[in-house]
């Protein structure tokens, strides 16, 4: 099946087929004749491509513990603000969250790890 479009400001005839094609219109046609073929030659009818369809995107794969235990080791500024919100919840050692309030910049990670350390500090965690 070919998809062929009619870029002329007017009505395009194309005889061999019984075809009237109006300013802009497309067909679709299993097979060219010879004055379809003269047409796209001469630039009066342009072949047309379907849209390509994007192939959906594969979801993640999940992430390994040797994963999440190499992220650990690397710290909280290696991870997303969200990822490393959630791994401060986790924390039960004060010290460690000292070490991560003393290289981590981003405010809202500061201030989970403050309001983590405060919660422990009070016995409520």
């Amino acid at each position: 099946m070919q998809k062929l479009k009619n870029v002329r400001a007017g009505i395009l005839v194309i005889a061999d087929a019984g075809l009237r094609l109006r300013a802009g219109q497309t067909l679709e046609t299993p097979d060219l004749t010879s004055e379809m073929e003269a047409l796209l030659a001469s630039g009066h009818l342009v072949a047309v491509k379907a849209p390509e369809r994007p192939t959906p995107e594969k979801p993640a794969p999940k992430k390994t513990t040797e994963e999440s235990s190499a992220k650990t080791e690397q710290g909280v500024s290696r991870m997303t603000v969200s990822e490393a919100i959630t791994f401060i919840t986790s924390l039960q050692d004060i010290a460690q969250l000292e070490r991560y309030i003393q290289t981590e910049k981003r405010r809202s990670v500061l201030d989970a790890l403050n309001k983590r350390k405060e919660e422990l500090s009070r016995g409520t965690g």
